[in-house]
């Protein structure tokens, strides 16, 4: 249950499925999503960009939560007061298996079902596999 929230369109579309050159062919069996606990900040440049990006005084990764509620409990933790939104990240499943999949030893103790760490230099890899990012929360 995701209760904060920041004022902004509660849903917006970054991307179009054509692209990166994907068509209407494309199974949604071959599209899965991700959810990132985000900043304002971060929020703003994925706007701006269109694109995930390593902030500047960030971490060098980025951890995606395959499990929204999970992410949801994540980012209203009293220690993750900077956090204020939640986007769903689709992209093609085919990315998983390039960027080492997911992963269950990392905050295993909300991260239940496992989380996907992107490396700074998976992050374009990443990127390019992006279907869209809508704002959930």
């Amino acid at each position: 249950m995701c209760t904060k929230s920041i004022t902004i369109d509660k849903t917006f579309q970054l991307y179009d499925a054509d692209i990166y050159g994907r068509t209407s062919n494309d199974s949604i069996d071959n599209i899965t999503s991700l959810y990132r606990a985000v900043g304002k900040e971060e929020l703003y440049s994925i706007l701006k960009t269109r694109r995930f990006s390593m902030l500047p005084g960030g971490l060098e990764v980025k951890h995606f939560g395959v499990d929204y509620n999970e992410v949801c409990i994540f980012s209203e933790m009293d220690i993750n007061t900077h956090l204020s939104a939640v986007l769903e990240t689709k992209v093609l499943k085919s990315i998983l298996t390039k960027i080492n999949g997911i992963v269950f030893d990392i905050d295993a103790y909300v991260f239940k079902s496992g989380i996907v760490v992107i490396t700074s230099d998976k992050l374009n890899e990443f990127n390019d596999a992006l279907v869209d990012v809508i704002h959930r929360r």
